[in-house]
C-alpha cells in the first residue's frame, strides 16, 4: 500500500510539472502573438547608444557639449584629485586663458595681470604702432598668444635686457610731451609746440628714458 501511494504522489508531481511548463509556454506564446514589433525611427547608424569613453584619439563627447577633435568634453563638473598638463609648464607659471573660447596655456605668473619680459620684436617701428592694440598684436605674432607690449609695471617681474618701446599710460612733459606717442598712434615730431616722445627702455642708463616718436625702435614684449 505505501508503495502505491508513493507512485501516485510521483505521478502527481510529474503531471504538475508538465502542466506548469505548458502554462508558461502558453503565456509566452500569447504575449509573443499579441506584441507589436516597432521598427527603428531612423536609418543606421543614427540614434545609436553613445559609446563609452575609451583610449582612442578621436573626439569623445559626453553630454550636450562641443569640443575640439581629439579631446574629451564633459557637460558637467569634473572632479579630480590630481591634474597634469606638462606642455609648456615651467616652475612659477600659471594656467591662463588664451582666447574667449577658454583655450588655456601655461604662462609666466605675475599678480594683477602683470607679465614678464620675453623679448623684443625683430623689426623696429616708429611711434605709430596702430594704437595699443596694434602694438600688442605685433608682440603676439612673434611670441604667440598671450604676449603683448610690455608696460612699466611688468618690469617688477624682471627688467628688459634690450632697448625698446614700452607703455606707461602716463602723460608728462618738461621739454618733451611723453604720452606713449599719443597712445602709439603718431610718429609726429611735435604736438602743440612740444616735442613728441614715447617711453623707451635704455640698457645704457639702465632704465626708462624718452625717445622721439619719429625715431625707430623695437617693441618690448611681455608674456
Amino acid at each position: 500500500m505505501p508503495q502505491q501511494i508513493k507512485k501516485i504522489f510521483n505521478k502527481i508531481i510529474w503531471w504538475s510539472g508538465v502542466i506548469m511548463v505548458g502554462l508558461v509556454l502558453g503565456l509566452c506564446l500569447q504575449f509573443a502573438i499579441a506584441a507589436t514589433w516597432t521598427g527603428p525611427t531612423s536609418a543606421p547608424p543614427n540614434d545609436n547608444v553613445s559609446a563609452p569613453l575609451n583610449t582612442g584619439a578621436n573626439q569623445q563627447i559626453k553630454g550636450n557639449f562641443t569640443s575640439h577633435i581629439g579631446s574629451v568634453a564633459l557637460a558637467g563638473v569634473l572632479e579630480t584629485f590630481g591634474f597634469k598638463m606638462p606642455t609648456g609648464a615651467q616652475p612659477g607659471y600659471v594656467l591662463t586663458a588664451q582666447d574667449t573660447n577658454g583655450q588655456a596655456a601655461w604662462a609666466a605668473g605675475g599678480g594683477g595681470g602683470l607679465k614678464t619680459f620675453c623679448g623684443a620684436t625683430a623689426q623696429t617701428y616708429n611711434g605709430n604702432l596702430g594704437g595699443y592694440s596694434g602694438a600688442n598684436q605685433k608682440c603676439s605674432i612673434q611670441y604667440g598668444a598671450g604676449a603683448r607690449m610690455c608696460m612699466a609695471a611688468d618690469f617688477v617681474n624682471g627688467a628688459p635686457t634690450v632697448n625698446g618701446w614700452y607703455s606707461t599710460f602716463v602723460t608728462g612733459w618738461v621739454d618733451q610731451y611723453a604720452v606713449d606717442c599719443l597712445g602709439w598712434t603718431t610718429n609726429a615730431i611735435t604736438f602743440s609746440g612740444f616735442k613728441m616722445a614715447g617711453p623707451h627702455w635704455e640698457i645704457s642708463h639702465p632704465g626708462p628714458w624718452a625717445r622721439g616718436c619719429e625715431s625707430s625702435a623695437k617693441i618690448l614684449c611681455c608674456k
